[in-house]
């Protein structure tokens, strides 16, 4: 059995480093930020997928014995963004009917949901679950809407997901991270860019580390590492970024506000997604009636 990766060991390896450098890494694990282990049952999993002849009833015998895991496949697997037409009645069904990847990917966001959440602020912390599932779901709906087949709505989800994972991590370590969210239930969004500035550390690497503790595919690792920086992102990746950044965008519209940093990446977004400016507010309606009719 694979041993969760150590703190020194998920720091210091080249292929978790990225683009990252070791100085960037060591500032932030300098501040006390403690990356998340991978859970076991991601592990078991991936053992039992090694099996040409997996069985995914024990999976599912796997899941059952997690409350919490049982309830977050239930309330995903009916979510039109796994394409079931109808919802299943027990884990049983659900488990064949999604598949391994998307079963995986339900674990994963569930397991980061307790790997992030905090006790100080319940309901910030709730307020930011709430919304890495509604960036998951936007990412996997644009992803889809527009057709980006290089790109499944199992890993769109998981990149909105863990996009802005690092942000809780860093809010349970360093007190004045994001107060504002703290404060208000996360009712107002900071810039989290210059959250970082303020506090000499970054969100993105630690969703970035996090992610490939967890591992990720790399598509996704270096979505999360980048999404703020696209200009500076690999080819391979631009996509599911640009995807992204829509996704934040679609969100803010949502919830009416501002998002100053869409204006410094709109350009790449619709030249990344083939999107004319004329159809650019036309595909973000479609998306938030998707989203409305989806949640």
């Amino acid at each position: 059995m694979n041993k969760p990766a150590t703190q020194a060991e998920a720091a210091k390896n080249p292929n978790t480093a990225g683009k990252i450098s070791q100085k960037e890494i060591d500032r932030v694990l300098e501040g006390g930020v403690v990356i998340p282990p991978r859970p076991e049952i991601l592990t078991q999993i991936e053992e039992m997928a090694r099996n040409e002849d997996i069985d995914l009833r024990s999976v599912a015998q796997l899941i059952s014995k997690d409350v919490g895991l049982s309830a977050a496949v239930f309330r995903l697997a009916g979510s039109p963004v796994f394409g079931l037409r109808k919802k299943p009645a027990t884990i049983e069904q659900a488990i064949p009917v999604l598949g391994l990847r998307q079963t995986t990917s339900i674990i994963r966001s569930e397991s980061l949901r307790k790997a992030v959440s905090g006790a100080s602020y319940p309901k910030a912390y709730a307020a930011l679950w709430d919304r890495f599932n509604e960036i998951g779901l936007l990412t996997a709906i644009i992803t889809d809407s527009l057709k980006i087949r290089s790109i499944s709505p199992e890993q769109a989800f998981t990149a909105g997901m863990f996009c802005d994972c690092g942000i809780p991590i860093l809010m349970n370590k360093l007190p004045g991270y994001c107060a504002a969210l703290k404060q208000n239930d996360a009712l107002n969004w900071p810039a989290i860019p210059e959250e970082d500035d303020k506090h000499n550390t970054s969100h993105t690497v630690v969703g970035h580390l996090v992610a490939r503790n967890w591992k990720l595919p790399d598509l996704i690792t270096e979505a999360i590492r980048d999404h703020h920086d696209v200009e500076n992102a690999s080819p391979g990746t631009r996509q599911l970024i640009a995807a992204l950044q829509f996704a934040l965008r679609i969100h803010d519209l949502i919830n009416r506000r501002d998002g100053s940093e869409w204006y410094a990446h709109r350009e790449f977004v619709l030249t990344q997604l083939d999107i004319a400016e004329s159809e650019e507010k036309e595909i973000a309606e479609e998306a938030m009636e998707q989203f409305h009719y989806a949640s």
